[in-house]
């Protein structure tokens, strides 16, 4: 209980950060991605498109958290948390804050154990995480029929 609580106060203290005056630029102003997560044939794909040029980083502190972070870039759509319909993706959340003056987007992805999360990216606009299960979670199912 104590992770989350440390992880869900972060992530206040960061979202505080955007409602600060010169804080971060007004979403109107800056750049912006949209995300939208599809589930299909045992995967999850989150996809983000964005109207400008963003750079990511990814990497995952626990087993079941995994983050991509935005650089320059605001949210899109409205920042919260979103279920997912998937036994490899709980959830995700999607976070607003700012990098000195850079606007920021994280997307933090509440995940199974099993999950293996991979980056595609098509252009510099356009990137997409697939998630999808680990090769022995895989085999350990019943075969089909």
């Amino acid at each position: 209980m104590r992770i989350m609580w440390r992880g869900w106060s972060l992530g206040a203290l960061l979202a505080a950060g955007v409602v600060m005056p010169g804080g971060l630029q007004a979403a109107g102003d800056a750049p912006v991605v949209h995300l939208k997560a599809v589930v299909n044939d045992g995967a999850v794909r989150l996809e983000a498109a964005a109207n400008a040029p963003f750079e990511y980083t990814t990497y995952r502190p626990t087993a079941t958290l995994y983050v991509v972070d935005f650089e320059g870039v605001a949210a899109g759509d409205e920042a919260g948390a979103r279920v997912v319909a998937s036994d490899l993706v709980k959830s995700y959340r999607v976070v607003s804050y700012a990098s000195g003056k850079k606007p920021m987007v994280r997307v933090e992805l509440l995940v199974a154990k099993s999950a293996e999360p991979k980056v595609e990216r098509k252009d510099s606009q356009d990137l997409a995480l697939v998630v999808t299960g680990s090769a022995s979670a895989k085999t350990t199912g019943s075969p089909p029929r």
